[in-house]
């Protein structure tokens, strides 16, 4: 693994767009990203992408369904295909260039002003026809089997387009993007969008269900399409004209026809007064039969071949050759086309972030490049679209500690919290509105999280391998400026080397001193507190809760300063209504079980402190009381005590180089403790 302070010097050029198949660039650099990877994305609910429920689409990519997400929150304020396109590449690559954040926080600004609102009304409903153009799109186009439908996206688009940038000109002056829509329109789309309309026919290709060309667009073409609508009297006449001449009396009916492959032919379908078994006539060349109507090759049919042919391919054949020349203008000119759909992406995909701020009340961060997350009434963008919400704040950094310690019970809302400030933090950096009354963030370099995520076995990992695995890399990746959120590290393993392993992390992050990153960790392990070393960088909070008479619970959601003493995860499966039996059967096992432990503290319980302090002074001093006291159950007690402390000193002054080493020793002293 390649260190990212290394990488952050090394220009690595992303490519953020590669949706119209390599038409238009668009680089950054790597060091104005924000580095997060899949499993954040996961756990905070950024992108969700689900298989299709049907067997017979499942695993394909193109069906795959956006669960509840923030990508689904925007996107259903998009309004075209290219918009989402460019809300998925914006989601994939947040950034902390403060002078790109600020022009879009602007735009939407400038949306959510109401002397705006005909502004934004005219942009939504030119953008629902700005439709994906790429170079496979112009190739359908350009083929044989080309249908009207294509050249109707690509006259729409140019239309559409030439529209915004007449909208954005008015207010070029306010916005940059405006400007940049403006100047990227020019005369040579004009000139696209009046060839479109001077050649193809729209309403005449619906009604005939294939591409048609304009009248006067080609005096060939014209004069071809005359014969086609003249060509039924045309045949009427031959037909009767090979009646009279050549067919004998016998012969009451015919018709003049043309077969694709064949030609012109003669068909004889009446006959007085029935058809004779003999089929050769003279002057005629007999070909088929079919349902006794005779077909024949005639002097006018012939003819017919010779002069008229297969109109239907002529008029399919110059039509073609007139598109092709409309394509090859088009083509010259697609390159500012697409740049044109990449602004018009991008302000799409702006409109829905102010349509979200307008509907959920969000606010405009101040995002800036000071070591700050000042969040007042912070909310979760998707719980609270559900829910009633109740808003917490966020301070770290600026004064404030960078390590929050949260301590609470079962179903709380630690998670939920840890999740919000996850997002909140991604929002200000993708250049959106915030769900807050105010928000203050210090532009981040990373989002680290170690959260709970969907087990599978083709991992090859338990859920615990995959939480150190996260922490690892929150520990090796993560800068001054980065933001790690971590969730029941101790969850998956023994409780003694759960809080260990907790305690050694947070102790890592505080050995940083100043340089220590913003970290948020959730944990119901109260016992990890006497082994964190004391520094003002650490602070602990829990979430209020009420124990009403019949003992059932009331959380209240709202944070607070201090720290939990119980999970109440009793509470909690009467809440999901567990059965009741099950219930009493484990309030039994937990009661037993803290009697036990209890045991460990008796000498502390029964004697005061400054006596078990005296008596551990005068055990080497006076043999004798040792003697008489040594049958006694404190004497016992206090030795048991003192060699306990003995042993914990000794480990305590021992400095360890890893993270492993700081974890066995906590594990080391709670064993100790225990087997007092």
């Amino acid at each position: 693994m390649l260190d990212t302070h290394i990488i952050h010097f090394v220009y690595i050029y992303v490519c953020i767009w590669w949706y119209y198949n390599g038409a238009v660039y668009k680089t950054i650099p790597s060091h104005d990203l924000v580095m997060m990877d899949e499993d954040s994305y996961k756990a905070l609910n950024i992108v969700q992408v689900t298989d299709h429920p049907s067997l017979l689409k499942f695993g394909k990519t193109v069906t795959k369904m956006k669960g509840v997400s923030l990508f689904s929150l925007f996107n259903g304020y998009c309004h075209s295909r290219p918009g989402v396109q460019f809300l998925w590449k914006t989601l994939h690559h947040p950034t902390r260039n403060l002078a790109l954040l600020e022009h879009r926080f602007n735009v939407v600004e400038f949306f959510l002003d109401p002397t705006n609102q005909s502004v934004v009304e005219n942009l939504s409903s030119c953008l629902k026809q700005v439709y994906r153009l790429n170079n496979a799109v112009l190739t359908c186009c350009s083929g044989p089997q080309a249908k009207a439908s294509n050249w109707y996206k690509v006259h729409k688009t140019v239309s559409r387009l030439i529209s915004i940038a007449d909208i954005c000109e008015e207010h070029a002056e306010q916005l940059e993007l405006f400007k940049r829509i403006a100047e990227s329109v020019t005369t040579e789309m004009q000139y696209v969008k009046y060839f479109i309309e001077y050649i193809v026919d729209f309403g005449e290709s619906r009604r005939e269900g294939k591409l048609v060309v304009r009248p006067n667009v080609d005096p060939l073409l014209d004069e071809l399409d005359h014969v086609r609508r003249t060509l039924p009297e045309l045949l009427t006449r031959m037909g009767e004209k090979d009646m009279r001449e050549h067919l004998p009396p016998s012969v009451t009916g015919c018709n003049m026809l043309y077969l694709p492959n064949i030609g012109y032919v003669l068909a004889i379908n009446k006959w007085n007064p029935t058809p004779p078994e003999d089929v050769t006539l003279p002057n005629l060349e007999f070909k088929f039969s079919i349902n006794q109507v005779h077909y024949y090759k005639s002097s006018s049919a012939k003819e017919l071949d010779e002069t008229v042919g297969d109109i239907v391919l002529k008029i399919a054949v110059r039509q073609n050759h007139i598109m092709q020349k409309l394509v090859r203008y088009v083509r010259k000119h697609t390159g500012k086309i697409l740049q044109a759909i990449q602004l018009c992406a991008e302000l799409d995909t702006l409109l829905a972030f102010y349509k979200a701020a307008r509907d959920y009340n969000y606010t405009r961060p101040n995002v800036t490049d000071s070591k700050i997350l000042d969040v007042t009434e912070g909310r979760h963008p998707l719980m609270e679209c559900a829910t009633t919400f109740v808003p917490n704040h966020v301070s770290s950094g600026n004064g404030n500690s960078l390590i929050k310690l949260l301590i609470g019970p079962n179903s709380c809302g630690k998670s939920v919290y840890l999740k919000q400030i996850g997002l909140i933090v991604f929002m200000a950096h993708i250049g959106s509105y915030v769900p807050a009354t105010s928000a203050t963030i210090g532009a981040v370099t990373h989002i680290l999280t170690q959260m709970s995520n969907t087990e599978s076995i083709a991992l090859n990992a338990s859920s615990f391998l995959q939480n150190v695995r996260q922490i690892n890399v929150a520990l090796r990746a993560s800068t001054p400026n980065s933001v790690v959120i971590t969730d029941e590290l101790d969850r998956g393993t023994s409780e003694t080397s759960g809080f260990s392993l907790v305690a050694a992390v947070l102790n890592a992050f505080v050995e940083r001193g100043a340089d220590c990153p913003h970290v948020f960790v959730a944990t119901h392990a109260y016992t990890v507190l006497p082994f964190l070393r004391r520094s003002s960088l650490i602070e602990c909070q829990t979430f209020e809760y009420t124990i009403n008479e019949d003992e059932s619970v009331a959380f209240l959601y709202r944070l607070t300063n201090g720290s939990a003493t119980r999970s109440l995860a009793h509470h909690v499966a009467r809440i999901s209504e567990l059965d009741e039996d099950v219930v009493k059967r484990a309030l039994e096992v937990g009661l037993e079980s803290r009697t036990i432990r209890s045991v460990s503290t008796t000498c502390f319980n029964k004697y005061p402190i400054e006596n078990v302090i005296n008596l551990i002074a005068g055990i080497r001093k006076d043999q004798t009381r040792r003697s008489t006291l040594d049958q006694s159950s404190t004497l016992r007690d206090v030795r048991r005590f003192s060699r306990t402390v003995t042993r914990t000193r000794t480990r305590t002054r021992t400095r360890t180089p890893t993270f492993a080493n700081r974890a066995g020793r906590c594990f080391q002293v709670e064993t100790n403790r225990r087997s007092i």
